[in-house]
């Protein structure tokens, strides 16, 4: 079986420049050759999201350019936000994080020490994945939130 060729959004020149002006950058700059695999699969994930409008051509091969960010205009640029994203959830990918990983708070809405009690909310540990639309990153999930149907996302300002 064959698979065809992916373009990620953020080539990997975009993610070196990108994470020279970001904190804890280790697994990018060490990644190698691991860059541009990351940054495939980062574009399939988002990819797989629910999103707003519809793409600017039917022949375009990834989701982005939307054309609610262009109005499907000749530049079919992707969005800096996208890409961005693209290298947040490539990062997160190379440091090997799952969502299960991300925190040990997953869902939890009260905790106790002495016997040592948890106490989830309705959706349980899960609701760090439909937060985060099963994104390792909840940075990119902010990111992305904008392309992102309505009743898809309920972010929270901090």
């Amino acid at each position: 079986m064959t698979y065809a060729a992916i373009t990620p959004y953020a080539d990997v020149a975009y993610g070196d420049a990108y994470f020279a002006e970001r904190l804890n950058s280790t697994a990018w700059t060490s990644a190698g050759a691991n860059k541009l695999v990351a940054l495939k699969q980062a574009t399939r994930m988002i990819d797989l999201l629910p999103l707003v409008s519809e793409k600017c051509d039917d022949t375009q091969d990834r989701e982005f350019p939307r054309a609610v960010d262009v109005g499907c205009d000749e530049s079919g640029d992707v969005p800096a936000e996208v890409q961005d994203a693209c290298c947040e959830i490539a990062v997160a990918l190379l440091e090997n994080k799952s969502l299960e990983q991300l925190s040990d708070k997953a869902g939890v809405r009260s905790e106790r020490a002495g016997d040592a009690s948890k106490t989830y909310g309705d959706r349980g540990s899960m609701e760090l994945v439909d937060d985060n639309f099963g994104l390792p990153s909840p940075t990119a999930a902010r990111m992305l939130a904008p392309w992102l149907m309505d009743d898809a996302l309920d972010l929270d300002r901090v």
